[in-house]
């Protein structure tokens, strides 16, 4: 069917005509009437050659064809295809359809062009599609169309369901799409569109499904398509006809913040804390963002500036927060003003804030005065200061006597020069396996024979491998460390410190065997490479094993003047990363569940989720409170509070109760997928090549001036205009060059 945009294709009939009867008029020789619309027409009736009046006929004809073109030009033609189970063309077959419509809710559907979301324009088609239903046949109130069903991709149920199309749904679709918007979660094709098809109603003739979507490269594929969306395309045509909505758009510049660094790792309270937000600037233009807002449990502090960002790249901008309390505190950054995808413009993270971090320093020299133990440099590195109001607090005990009954209450526990773990063996074991972490110091005491017996992780103990004979190296050429693997979540934040670990000198280590399971953090440059730091999960925990003596005895490590930085830090670094570990996670990416332990020695099995009214900006219509049970994990011992996927961005309140009535607040924030920011799309070539059959897939592209069909039922219309265009311009070029070379009548005239 052809349809024409411009009603100019109404002057089509009197416009071609016109030369046609100025050419009869001539032909009559009413010269005087044609003589100012056709001049050369008038002159060419001079001629009598047979061959002059063919000429004349060829260059009508191409000045006929030259006006229609141009009145074409004009009204743009489309050829209009009928949108599958959308067509009026035949009232019983559409009554015996059913239309099931998917809206793809990602983060990436909030891009917008010209002021316009593409979840805007997939909510736009959607009403559009439901108002065709409700009146297939275009006879207005009283029509009875196809079922209809659309869901969000971020949702399992529904939210439309008419078992068949009526004009009285309309209001109930506009009501449904009102609150509808972006969220924070991604678009898997894969594993969505199968789903979708074995939820369709089976009792239909004719199913046909909508997918509205962005089309982006990150889900779908960029070279190749990919081979999950591929899958789910397939399945999805074993059930009916597959149609893809493209309402994306070309990237336009973007920048947002892309992380908060600081948050993951310990801060401590009562004293200032500096936490770094990235600023990325996806575009190719250089930017400077105009400042960076900074709002802390929910009051705001004074802005930070930032500085310019080259196209393409990303900078860090420090925020200093002060933390007057510990427990759990929410940041938000921002950017203000917006761009294209204001979904990344906006990050929250969560994080809890201790008092100091207790850790337990086993010593192995009994007896000794403080200053001269084993433990006595490894004291002075956790805890440099005499009485610190925050930070790491170790707790010294003798190897001789018995081990706490608890260690729990311990961020780490460091063994140093202990002559036989036999004592605490157990109480370490428990500790490891529950989430701690033990840290080993071999020394002159160590009884190699006994700890193969008592911790050797052949009996499932905690030492990574058998300790063999100890080396003594001479002092005038010691060994250095090298080959550390930076790579390694215990080492990565020393990538940048490899010429301060390379100074500390080693007269004296312990060779050790085969690694096995335990990675090698670094090695000794001696001949055979010998380990120097290995590391071994234990359960949830995990043990560290330092080939070397914990004080000056076998290496000047913790003493030297440039060496002793390193030293300090990575005791540090494995103490505070250690308490990090085992707490819950607080960040979470869009589409994840919310998990947190249950203390049932404090709360009752019943909490409550909602969204934080502190940072709430506008009324969201999906933060109604959840009530959450405590149930079992999968994965994990006891009870667990377990949510469904949270698919909205910003700061949660996940509210307990004690069993006094007592209640207390532990935020967790939500953020965008990262996958999300990318915003490339596919080509819909890729897309057409997982079609089953001809007509089974089609992938048609939505825009503004495709409204006006998709409420009549059709396809997005063809662009003819280029090539109207170039044949008007081609016929112009030909007629030219033929009336020159047939001649010029006005020097004829005068010649006459």
């Amino acid at each position: 069917m052809i349809e024409f945009v411009h009603p100019a294709f109404l002057w089509a009939l009197p416009a071609v005509s016109l030369p046609v009867l100025i050419h009869l008029l001539n032909r009559l020789r009413y010269r005087r009437v044609a003589w100012a619309a056709m001049d050369h027409l008038m002159r060419a009736e001079r001629q009598s050659r047979r061959r002059i009046r063919w000429q004349n006929l060829l260059v009508l004809l191409l000045r006929t064809a030259a006006v229609l073109l141009l009145i074409l030009l004009f009204a743009r033609p489309s050829v209009v295809r009928p949108l599958p189970g959308l067509s009026g063309a035949d009232t019983a077959a559409a009554e015996r359809a059913a239309v099931v419509i998917l809206l793809d809710d990602s983060a990436s559907m909030a891009q917008q062009e010209g002021g316009t979301s593409a979840f805007q324009k997939a909510k736009d088609f959607t009403l559009a599609a439901v108002k065709k239903l409700a009146d297939p046949s275009g006879r207005g109130a009283g029509g009875r169309g196809a079922s209809v069903t659309a869901y969000v991709a971020s949702e399992e149920e529904p939210f439309f369901r008419k078992p068949d199309g009526r004009p009285a749904d309309v209001g109930d679709i506009e009501e449904a799409l009102q609150r509808l918007r972006p969220g924070a979660s991604a678009f898997d094709p894969a594993e969505r569109l199968p789903r979708l098809g074995a939820r369709a109603p089976k009792q239909t003739e004719d199913l046909h499904f909508y997918v509205v979507t962005d089309l982006r490269a990150t889900d779908w594929g960029k070279e190749n398509l990919d081979a999950g969306a591929r899958r789910g395309l397939e399945a999805l045509q074993e059930y009916g006809t597959v149609c893809l909505i493209n309402v994306g758009s070309v990237p336009g510049p973007n920048a947002g913040i892309a992380d908060v660094l600081g948050t993951d790792g310990l801060t401590y309270a009562r004293c200032a804390s500096v936490l770094r937000a990235v600023v990325a600037n996806d575009g190719a233009q250089a930017w400077t963002p105009p400042r960076v807002e900074v709002r802390l449990d929910g009051g705001a502090l004074p802005p930070a500036a930032a500085p310019a960002i080259p196209g393409g790249e990303r900078r860090e901008v420090p925020l200093e927060v002060y933390l007057d309390a510990p427990g759990r505190h929410a940041v938000e950054v921002s950017l203000p003003g917006g761009d294209a995808f204001p979904p990344d413009d906006r990050r929250f993270a969560a994080f809890e804030a201790v008092e100091s971090v207790p850790v337990l320093v086993v010593e192995g020299d009994a007896g000794t005065a403080p200053a001269e133990g084993s433990a006595y440099y490894l004291r002075t590195a956790l805890q440099p200061g005499t009485a610190p109001r925050a930070g790491i607090r170790p707790e010294v005990h003798y190897a001789g006597s018995a081990a706490p009954a608890d260690l729990r209450n311990y961020a780490a526990v460091f063994l140093c020069n202990v002559a036989s773990p036999a004592l605490w063996q157990d109480a370490l074991k428990r500790y490891a396996e529950a989430g701690g972490r033990v840290v080993l110091f071999l020394g002159e005491r160590v009884d190699a024979a006994a700890w193969n017996d008592s911790l050797l992780a052949e009996q499932d103990g905690l030492l990574p491998c058998r300790l063999e004979e100890r080396v003594r190296a001479d002092p005038a050429e010691p060994v250095h460390l090298a080959r550390l693997d930076y790579g390694h979540p215990l080492l990565s934040p020393f990538a940048d410190w490899g010429s301060l670990f390379a100074i500390p000198r080693f007269t004296a280590y312990y060779r050790i065997g085969t690694p096995g399971d335990a990675a090698v953090l670094a090695r000794f440059d001696d001949q055979g490479s010998s380990p120097a730091m290995l590391a071994r999960p234990v359960g949830d925990g995990s043990v560290v094993l330092f080939a070397s003596s914990a004080d000056d005895d076998w290496t000047d490590w913790p003493r030297s003047e440039a060496g002793r930085i390193a030293y300090v830090a990575l005791m540090q670094w494995l103490a505070e990363s250690a308490a990090a570990a085992g707490r819950p996670r607080l960040n979470l990416v869009g589409g994840s569940p919310l998990e947190y332990p249950l203390d049932p020695s404090r709360f009752r099995p019943e909490a409550t989720l909602r969204r934080a009214d502190e940072f709430r900006r506008e009324a969201h219509p999906f933060s109604v409170e959840q009530i959450l049970h405590a149930r079992e994990h999968e994965r994990e011992d006891g009870l667990w509070f377990i949510s469904d996927g949270l698919t909205r961005a910003g700061i949660w309140e996940l509210r307990l109760t004690g069993h006094d009535g007592g209640e207390t607040s532990l935020w967790f924030a939500v953020n965008i997928p990262d996958r999300e920011r990318l915003l490339a799309q596919t080509e819909p070539e890729l897309l057409l090549g997982a079609a089953a059959s001809p007509g089974r897939l089609e992938v048609l592209t939505y825009d503004d001036e495709a409204l006006e069909s998709a409420l009549a039922g059709s396809a997005a219309p063809g662009r003819y205009w280029p090539i109207l265009a170039a044949a008007l311009i081609l016929v112009l070029v030909v007629e030219s060059v033929l009336a020159h070379v047939f001649g010029n009548p006005a020097d004829r005239r005068t010649a006459r």
